[in-house]
């Protein structure tokens, strides 16, 4: 006997309409903020590669960053689809913050009504998608198993400000309902799937959070699979729809709470100082300066300040550090005679001349303080002190 395919029904699509319509208020939230909160840096590299796809040409295979220094900056990502589509909206309405958000917005906006099909023809859950918040996922993580406290925070973190407790708990629920469908383990398979790669990637998954989010559709469907489960039995005990309908309201009371507790320190403009350093360089240095921004790779002073240059010292890579002060002397020197015209800490890098005593003699004696701001502290390199 053939399965005869159900429409969406006309209260489906309103109540779709109206989850869309909430989530993307909900994403519009502080959407033209500069980048400042949690993942500024991420964001940051992100807008590089779709400001430097204005400005150098839109060939989508060739992305770059500014801070290679002198060097091109091509980048190794995942396929730079979405800043180079932020990049076309820039040749219309110039380099704005939230082009680059918009889109991802967008994408959510047209894919929950597809990931609700999926779910509705899988697990016949009709609650899910009010959880499934698409976010962007970008960068290259560490291919390596990580440490047990390192695991702990990375499913901490997923309990919490990905899934929130309460989903979590529906989830595990959903995950042991019984189904007849023959596609019922496909989230089960999925979930599987997901477990082996935070295992394996440890080390990228516990720098970058985003890497589990491919869990929230799963979590989603589980968990929508146990309140239609649970409202079917309500509506069974007790006949009448006023208990499910309470119950409803309930969750969502309790989701909405959760979400924004976990998700409400995100938001906390915590790079503002590297966003005040930028733009004060991007005030004062003549175009085609080359900065240093010396730190733990956060590109977001480097990104305002419109300028290129180098965020690391040591061998330039990644995580590199000088061993002592007379190695920070030389770098700072080395990329001095590379170009580099400034020298610029912020409030969070100011540790560099606590650590780094002999540097901080260097280039008190040697160059000119030009801005030594609350936020940030600016060394003209190309001026003797």
């Amino acid at each position: 006997m053939k399965s005869q395919k159900r429409h969406l029904q006309r209260s489906e699509i309103l109540l779709l309409l109206a989850l869309i319509s909430l989530g993307v208020l909900f994403r519009l939230i502080k959407i033209s903020q500069p980048f400042v909160d949690a993942w500024s840096w991420r964001q940051a590299d992100v807008a590089m590669i779709a400001e430097n796809f204005y400005l150098h040409g839109f060939n989508i295979f060739y992305p770059q960053i500014n801070w290679a220094g002198i060097n091109p900056g091509y980048v190794g990502t995942e396929f730079p689809f979405v800043p180079f589509i932020a990049s076309l909206h820039y040749a219309v309405l110039g380099i704005q913050d939230w082009i680059g958000r918009s889109v991802s917005v967008f994408f959510f906006a047209v894919s929950v009504p597809f990931f609700y099909l999926l779910v509705r023809k899988y697990l016949h859950a009709f609650f899910i998608s009010i959880v499934y918040f698409p976010y962007h996922m970008f960068g290259s993580g560490l291919l390596r198993i990580a440490g047990v406290s390192k695991y702990a925070q990375i499913l901490l973190g997923t309990l919490t400000s990905n899934l929130t407790p309460v989903t979590a708990v529906l989830m595990a629920i959903g995950m042991i309902l019984p189904t007849d469908n023959q596609f019922g383990r496909l989230f089960h398979w999925w979930l599987l799937g997901i477990i082996v790669f935070v295992v394996f990637v440890g080390e990228g998954n516990f720098r970058h959070a985003w890497y589990q989010l491919p869990l929230v559709p799963v979590a989603a469907a589980f968990a929508g699979a146990a309140l239609d489960f649970s409202l079917a039995k309500l509506g069974q005990a007790y006949r009448s729809r006023l208990v499910p309908f309470v119950t409803v309201i309930s969750f969502f009371s309790l989701l909405s709470y959760l979400s924004y507790f976990h998700v409400k320190p995100l938001y906390a403009a915590w790079a503002l100082p590297s966003w005040k350093a930028g733009n004060e360089i991007n005030r004062i240095a003549p175009p085609g300066a080359l900065i240093i921004v010396p730190g733990s790779g956060d590109p977001t002073t480097i990104y305002y300040s419109k300028r290129r240059g180098w965020h690391y010292l040591g061998d330039g890579r990644i995580g590199s550090f000088p061993a002592n002060s007379e190695l920070a002397i030389n770098d700072v020197e080395n990329l001095r005679r590379k170009g580099a015209a400034y020298f610029v800490l912020t409030k969070d890098t100011l540790w560099y001349l606590d650590w780094y005593k002999g540097l901080e003699r260097h280039l008190n004696s040697h160059y000119r303080q030009i801005s030594d701001g609350h936020d940030y502290l600016i060394f003209d390199l190309a001026k003797k002190s």
